[in-house]
């Protein structure tokens, strides 16, 4: 199941020097008894693979959750790499306002490249002193019923800079810290932060929280990195 922010296209793919076999993804509303095919894709033309045996859905978000199926054509089996992406504006991503959204899949690892240049300085000092690093910024929903940690990182071999991460509850004009590193592994960072126990009733359990998530550099550094969550 995957929670993508509701309103902003959606784009699944399988396209990956990792995978290694002809995949199909398809899309599903409803529930596991009576589920609705969204979006199916079987073949899609991949440059790693430089062949047509990947898959890739490019959606609209309509729906608050989906159940996503990989599969493989005629019986095929194998390993492969998910890419679950959602963006908008990426130039106007420099503060809260403007955050990019992320979808949220439990249980698994969303990563993909990011970059800071270019964005604006944000002067949040909820979590740390204020700085004169750009900051790019990203939301996630996240149910509130799940109930294993969340850790969002820069460290891995795309991050070329000293950043600094920072999470955040709460609303833009109210945020709240949940979690801030500087350097976890080396010059790179990592916070891992929980989902607070819901004081809902148990049917209400599951609706989302959001959570921002600030990548920035330390004093004013910038450039690109590659943001893991899981």
């Amino acid at each position: 199941m995957i929670y993508p922010s509701y309103g902003y296209p959606l784009e699944i793919t399988t396209c990956s020097e990792s995978t290694t076999f002809d995949t199909r993804l398809a899309l599903f509303t409803g529930n596991c008894s009576s589920l609705n095919c969204w979006s199916y894709n079987d073949d899609s033309y991949c440059s790693f693979s430089n062949r047509s045996t990947t898959s890739t859905l490019i959606t609209y978000a309509s729906s608050y959750y989906y159940y996503l199926a990989v599969s493989g054509y005629n019986g095929a089996a194998g390993t492969y790499k998910l890419r679950i992406y959602q963006e908008s504006d990426l130039a106007s991503a420099g503060n809260c306002g403007d955050a990019m959204p992320l979808p949220f899949v439990p249980g698994n690892l969303l990563q993909f490249n990011g970059t800071t240049q270019n964005s604006e300085v944000s002067l949040v000092s909820v979590c740390s002193k204020p700085h004169r690093a750009p900051s790019t910024w990203y939301k996630i929903e996240i149910p509130s019923n799940y109930n294993h940690p969340i850790t969002a990182s820069t460290c891995n071999p795309g991050t070329e800079f000293d950043t600094m991460i920072s999470v955040y509850s709460g609303s833009c004009d109210e945020l709240v810290c949940a979690g801030h590193n500087d350097d976890n592994c080396s010059q790179a960072s990592a916070v891992t932060w929980s989902i607070p126990k819901s004081p809902l009733p148990a049917p209400q359990q599951s609706a989302p929280l959001t959570f921002f998530i600030q990548v920035s550099g330390f004093i004013t550094d910038s450039g690109n990195f590659e943001l893991s969550i899981q």
